[in-house]
């Protein structure tokens, strides 16, 4: 089934960065997994990298914050906080290569990501570190790392409508609001800033999160173990971080209660294969 244009088109113009994530991974609430640092790809992250990294980043609103976890606060200008945070999230590293790290692959997508594009020297100096920490954490003996990639397309593939309204996603989400009484659907109800939240069509909103890695990556991510999880960073950088945003609790709300109930559903479809085995990937490649 073709998603629908005009939420393509959405996701294609928006600009902002409302609980943004890194493609590739993206990253959420995967701040706390077994980092292998102190050799010689962190000293080059440090000396190469770094600069590159705050340079583009550092001034946006997402990944220059101090004391913000994951993907959200890789931009500042501690280059050790940076790289711990980096090398933490498999979906700003995929599997330390260009193909697979969202530090490289947000970037080049359409052309730059919020206005931000590498120069072939930026993205030449990210892709030699990315080689010498596959390297290094291959030759000392590190399990392979997590391709982030895999790990949301399958889960793509355990999602199922049924469950989607059996948990209420649909009305849950468009009736959402702040704590003044501003519904979030009024703003991303097609995808602004790369969050969907739809109008209460249970179809086109499934759609959304299960063919668009964007608006798939705002509700779940991967952790730095491989699996994955619900993006409680994403949710919390919106409710309670982002300047300018309308504020909401970012842990008990009815949007939380019914993805809460989601993610249960599409894990015991993918650990147990009930009631129905999963599906064949519905993200792309």
């Amino acid at each position: 089934m073709r998603f629908p244009s005009y939420l393509v088109v959405a996701l294609l113009a928006a600009t902002g960065c409302v609980g943004d994530v890194v493609d590739g991974s993206m990253t959420g609430d995967d701040d706390g997994g077994s980092n292998v640092g102190g050799g010689e790809a962190e000293a080059m992250y440090k000396t190469t990298v770094h600069t590159i990294v705050q340079a583009k980043c550092g001034q946006a609103t997402c990944h220059g914050q101090p004391g913000v976890t994951g993907m959200y606060g890789f931009g500042t200008a501690d280059a050790t906080n940076s790289y711990t945070q980096i090398t933490s999230t498999p979906t700003l590293v995929g599997t330390y290569t260009t193909a697979s790290a969202g530090i490289i692959t947000k970037i080049k997508q359409g052309g730059g990501h919020n206005a931000v594009v590498y120069t072939p020297s930026d993205e030449a100096s990210i892709g030699a570190w990315l080689a010498k920490e596959a390297q290094e954490r291959t030759g000392g003996g590190q399990p392979p790392p997590v391709d982030p990639v895999a790990k949301l397309r399958e889960w793509s593939g355990c999602m199922s409508i049924d469950n989607f309204s059996t948990a209420k996603m649909p009305t849950a989400w468009n009736t959402l609001a702040s704590v003044q009484n501003q519904r979030c659907a009024n703003c991303h109800q097609t995808g602004l800033d790369t969050f969907l939240t739809g109008t209460g069509n249970a179809q086109i909103f499934f759609d959304g999160l299960t063919t668009q890695k964007d608006f798939l990556l705002k509700y779940f991510t991967v952790d730095a173990t491989g699996a994955v999880v619900i993006n409680t960073a994403s949710m919390a950088n919106a409710g309670t971080t982002l300047p300018g945003h309308p504020r909401f609790n970012p842990t008990d709300n009815i949007g939380m209660t019914a993805l809460n109930e989601f993610y249960t559903l599409t894990k015991t479809r993918l650990t147990a294969g009930t009631p129905t085995p999963c599906d064949a990937p519905r993200l792309p490649l």
